[in-house]
């Protein structure tokens, strides 16, 4: 496993998952951004519930790694006292049972909790936290709907995750979802109503673009499939300066990259969303 890039596909996680000695190698790693943090956490979990023991970590020497570590829960080092780093001192990892999901009031959370634990009392009072939380409401409701339904309805593993971090230089204040679930494309697919049958067989990447638009039609209107949710974070987004990344399996979508719209070698197993603000916003 030392020399294998784990995280790299949905195939490398399968592997590591169904081996119980795993051992990950992590001498070179000298920063974790939110989502690789959050696919971290969720592969962490995941073999846990597998074989109901940890996985051995073989960490880095960074501290700032290792604090990252600690505030991921991935494993706990007694010799490193928690630093707070300019860009993970508001981090927050929350996971959440889909069950429990649709009974969470999402943006209640993010004004109430998030964003004063990433503010801080530093800066000054915007009016646009609203908006955010609204943007990240919509994702994480979105991702709890239709998630885990259709072939993974029943799966043995179900959890989304939410991370949150500042990184230096950048300004911007990054929120990220993940879930294991279908995937965009497949939850098109399982629920076609309102597509056009030829747009159901397209690339994964022109399949999220489709999704961020909304459905057509009466169908629009109806519980079933994705229909409004991404197509409204994008027009939030669009007025309040923020940025929208999209990767599910080997599909990505993005407003502001040009390289948006290409498919991936690398499959994703579901669907991470990844958008930014202004700090000044916050």
């Amino acid at each position: 496993m030392e020399e294998e890039s784990w995280g790299k596909s949905k195939e490398a996680f399968e592997k590591i998952l169904a081996n119980p000695e795993t051992v990950l190698c992590m001498k070179n790693i000298t920063g974790v951004n939110v989502g690789c943090g959050l696919l971290l956490k969720s592969f962490f979990d995941e073999f846990f519930l597998k074989h109901k023991k940890k996985s051995d970590i073989r960490s880095p020497k960074h501290p700032k790694v290792r604090t990252i570590f600690n505030y991921l829960n991935l494993s706990q080092y007694a010799d490193v006292a928690r630093k707070n780093f300019k860009d993970i001192d508001c981090w927050e990892i929350k996971s959440w049972e889909t069950n429990d999901a649709k009974n969470t009031s999402f943006a209640r959370m993010v004004i109430e909790e998030i964003i004063p634990k990433c503010k801080k009392g530093t800066r000054p009072v915007s009016p646009h936290p609203s908006n955010i939380a609204s943007s990240v409401a919509e994702a994480l409701l979105n991702s709890a709907e239709h998630a885990y339904t259709g072939k993974k309805k029943d799966a043995e593993f179900r959890k989304m995750y939410l991370g949150v971090g500042e990184y230096p230089g950048t300004s911007r204040l990054y929120f990220c979802i993940y879930d294991k679930g279908i995937g965009i494309a497949q939850s098109l697919k399982d629920n076609p109503e309102g597509w056009p049958v030829q747009d159901l067989v397209t690339s994964d990447s022109k399949m999220i673009e489709k999704a961020t638009k909304g459905r057509s039609g009466a169908a629009k209107d109806k519980k079933e499939g994705r229909g409004k949710g991404l197509k409204e974070i994008i027009d939030l987004l669009a007025s309040n300066e923020g940025r929208l990344d999209i990767f599910s399996e080997r599909g990505f979508f993005s407003t502001y990259r040009e390289d948006t719209g290409k498919d991936r070698k690398a499959s994703l197993e579901g669907t991470m969303v990844a958008f930014s603000f202004p700090i000044d916003y916050i």
